[in-house]
């Protein structure tokens, strides 16, 4: 008998896939699309400090990034099938 807890690992490998950060590097805007839907976007500094949170729906959502001081983030992508996380960049 399959074990379902491997399927669901290459599962959610494939949908992974179908998460972005544009543009990236960005400056003042950024868009986070997923082919799956969205439910939430979190923005986590180097240091592991949320920096910036908000409820989605949809495939997209615009975060603004303008007030952040340059650098490195993890964007942290919530949907319906699960969550991943992004690097981003802010020049």
């Amino acid at each position: 008998m399959p074990d379902d807890s491997t399927q669901t690992d290459v599962q959610l490998a494939a949908w992974e896939r179908y998460v972005a950060v544009q543009p990236n590097p960005a400056t003042d805007k950024a868009t986070v699309l997923s082919s799956v839907g969205l439910k939430g976007v979190e923005v986590f500094d180097m240091s592991g400090n949320r920096v910036l949170r908000l409820e989605a729906s949809g495939l997209s959502a615009k975060l603004d990034v303008g007030t952040l001081p340059r650098g490195t983030y993890i964007v942290r992508v919530q949907t319906p099938i699960g969550t991943t996380a992004r690097k981003l960049l802010l020049k």
